[in-house]
């Protein structure tokens, strides 16, 4: 999951993820969380649908054009030394400018162009990750009613969650949902 938190106080109880590692013949739970900490705690089957319910609330909580236009304010940033690098030159286009003042102006210009295809590129993606996961919470009941394995006689895990469907993307998703309903409209395989 991408980081949906406006400031650095959210980012310390914003679950990127987790995963279920065996360290030294005990199973532990370690999760990922937008301000670089990593857990590490014992698994039991409770703990991980408490992450993956923390997953989903953060998704559905989440305002993603306020989360947007928070990431967005560097754009001004970067064009404001844009363009003030860009005037300065132009100004001074006439006069000899000393190798010094052409590399900084160089440098700025690159770094300004750079941050900004970049924030561009950032949000685009945090805005289409976010539309896939939500697309995933309005569909998983139907999902995983279809596509699960068993791991006792009774109990079924499913196959998708929030925490892996990252490696999905959204056409995929749409796939699976599709595949998802024609099952279920199919008195064969509905359960």
């Amino acid at each position: 999951m991408r980081d949906y938190t406006l400031d650095e106080k959210d980012k310390q109880n914003f679950l990127l993820n987790y995963k279920i590692e065996n360290k030294n013949n005990d199973k532990q739970i370690v999760a990922k969380y937008a301000n670089g900490d990593t857990i590490s705690i014992p698994y039991s089957r409770q703990r991980e649908l408490a992450f993956l319910n923390i997953m989903r609330a953060q998704v559905e909580k989440c305002d993603i054009d306020k989360v947007i236009e928070e990431k967005r304010r560097f754009l001004v940033f970067y064009s404001i030394l844009y363009i003030i690098s860009n005037i300065e030159l132009y100004t001074n286009r006439n006069e000899m400018i000393s190798d010094y003042k052409a590399v900084l102006y160089a440098a700025i210009n690159i770094v300004a162009i750079t941050a900004f295809v970049k924030n561009i590129s950032n949000t685009i993606t945090l805005r289409k990750e976010y539309e896939k996961n939500k697309y995933f919470l309005e569909n998983e009941e139907l999902i995983n009613k279809h596509f699960y394995h068993k791991i006792y006689c009774d109990e079924i895990e499913p196959i998708y969650n929030i925490n892996n469907i990252e490696r999905l993307n959204i056409k995929s998703l749409k796939r699976i949902v599709n595949d998802a309903s024609e099952l279920e409209n199919n008195p064969k395989f509905n359960r």
